[in-house]
């Protein structure tokens, strides 16, 4: 059992350590014919994904090792087999007689063509193993060990645990991939699994998807010694409704290993990992499931521990009502009025407003020169909109690094989702006696640490795995560096870029100052020559500007 998770980045060493290609084509192509037998459509609607051969062997590599394999392996959610021959052709290859292996798998699924064709393929392996698959005796094992069953919450599921529990000396694998469906979505969520969320509403919410269900109803059945490998979607790292399951399972059952992919490798709009979960295994470190898969998936591990900024700013961010409201009050401006320029996530780079350069998109019309005419908004959105009119930094969402905005004038109106922070009226000075500058804030945006410590933090939260989702309670968590020199002479690079929004700047320019502070404030945060590999990362994931 190793005493340290690793992560692999999608399963290239795990791929390695497998005994190549799977033995049984045969039995891989009675998989892969069932699978084309269902429409992409009838999968949707069954949130049935089907996971490719490759990944099947990279996950069953990492599941079972040499130095820990299984007594069992149950896939609850099986299939037409694709990781019953995973089981079986890891469990070879680390030493297991194929009849041994055999006896050792179980799977579970509702639909009985699946379970059909689970069976032809696991009879297919056997034979090519030169076991007597055509015999009554194996067919009758065969038929007690793939069932037809809910494997969430069905009594084929108990039998399985309850064989294992006659004996003393047995281990549980649970391998698989579960349905993917989600009631966000709409899709369709059987009655089983609503009852186990709400029986279990201390660990799921109430849009907790099938897949967190299954993950929470097998870790109720396991016990200590015990590992559960399931695919599940990487979202579920930072799901709200899935916080008690990840909470519960962080000391249950500790990720000991991880498998990762950034590439979609179904057929569904969905990015999935499959951590190893181990019950009762010592938990070595305090990793988040977020930050697992961060470093799962490649980029920096970085760990920063300054003073948080906390209390001395202010943060906020628009809603339905505010985007609604200002959608109803926007309005072409030319382009010397005196206005109240409208934002939006598009129209800004770090440090720079392309309002009225370059078009942008808001509330389904382009713009060249958006403003808000205020008292055109009604009386609850004029009280934020008057917030929002002071001196602040803007920070779009969704994006691969920060790109704050300095809104000197205070007439700069944030769309939904800009978030917008500012410096807190009553903000302590910082350690020098000098005050905290919206400018110094800006820096910390751009600092290559922060969106390496920030990336590892909100993994999952975006809609891509390239981007950082920052939420505005998170700009209070955001820690400041030790090194107050470095940092007030980024402030003060930025301070100089008083170049007026909605006059193109040179691309050299504007890219030079962001890259010189992105370089002073790494040297803030890690040391002077330190972070050299960290800046070139955060280069690469700066967008082209100008």
């Amino acid at each position: 059992m190793p005493g340290t998770p690793q992560t692999t980045d999608a399963g290239s060493e795990v791929a390695a350590s497998h005994d190549g290609a799977p033995s049984d084509d045969a039995a891989w192509e009675i998989v892969r014919s069932h699978e084309r037998s269902a429409g992409s459509a009838e999968r949707r609607a069954r949130g049935a994904f089907y996971t490719p051969e490759d990944v099947v062997a990279a996950i069953a590599g990492m599941a079972i090792t040499p130095d820990w394999i299984p007594d069992r392996v149950i896939d609850p959610t099986c299939g037409a087999g694709a990781f019953l021959l995973g089981a079986l052709d890891r469990l070879v290859a680390v030493g297991v007689d194929a009849a041994e292996a055999l006896s050792r798998i179980h799977g579970i699924d509702i639909d009985a063509g699946a379970i059909d064709a689970a069976r032809a393929a696991v009879s297919s392996w056997a034979r090519s193993h030169a076991l007597a698959a055509d015999s009554a005796a194996f067919e009758e094992q065969l038929d007690e060990r793939i069932v037809v069953g809910d494997g969430q919450a069905g009594a084929a599921l108990d039998w399985v645990f309850d064989e294992r529990d006659a004996l003393d000396r047995s281990t549980v694998l649970v391998l698989g991939n579960p349905p993917f469906a989600t009631p966000l979505k709409g899709s369709p969520f059987p009655g089983a699994a609503g009852r186990f969320r709400h029986d279990n509403a201390d660990l799921l919410g109430p849009y907790a998807d099938l897949a967190a269900v299954h993950l929470a109803a097998v870790a109720q059945r396991c016990d200590v010694g015990d590992r559960i490998v399931l695919v599940v979607p990487q979202s579920l790292v930072s799901a709200r409704d899935a916080e008690g399951l990840r909470q519960h399972l962080a000391v249950a059952a500790p990720v000991v290993d991880a498998w990762a992919t950034p590439d979609r490798v179904f057929d569904a709009n969905v990015r999935v990992w499959a951590p190893v979960l181990q019950i009762g295994a010592q938990r070595v470190d305090d990793r988040p499931w977020a930050a697992v898969l961060a470093d799962a998936l490649g980029g920096p591990a970085i760990d920063l521990v300054g003073e948080p900024l906390g209390p001395r700013i202010v943060a906020t961010a628009g809603f339905r009502d505010e985007y609604y409201g200002l959608a109803g009050a926007c309005f072409e401006a030319g382009s010397g009025d005196d206005v109240y320029r409208l934002a939006t996530v598009g129209s800004l780079d770090p440090l720079w407003s392309w309002w009225g350069v370059r078009q942008t998109t808001f509330a389904k019309r382009g713009w060249l020169h958006p403003a808000i005419e205020r008292s055109q908004l009604d009386e609850k959105v004029a009280r934020w909109f008057a917030r929002q009119c002071r001196e602040k930094v803007l920070v779009p969402t969704q994006s691969k690094v920060f790109e704050p905005f300095v809104d000197r004038s205070g007439t700069v109106i944030p769309a939904t989702p800009l978030l917008s922070v500012h410096v807190a009226d009553d903000a302590e000075p910082l350690a020098d006696g000098e005050p905290l500058t919206l400018d110094m804030l800006a820096a910390i945006l751009l600092a290559p640490p922060i969106v390496a410590w920030a990336r590892r933090r909100w993994f999952g939260a975006a809609l891509s795995t390239t981007a950082i989702k920052l939420p505005a309670s998170g700009l209070g968590e955001l820690p400041m560096p030790a090194d107050l020199v470095r940092w007030r002479s980024a402030a003060a690079l930025i301070a100089g870029e008083d170049v007026p929004a909605g006059i193109e700047p040179t691309a050299v320019k504007t890219r030079s100052i962001v890259e010189s502070v992105g370089l002073e404030m790494t040297e803030a945060y890690l040391g002077s020559g330190e972070g050299q590999s960290l800046y070139s990362w955060w280069l690469d994931r700066l967008p082209a500007i100008g």
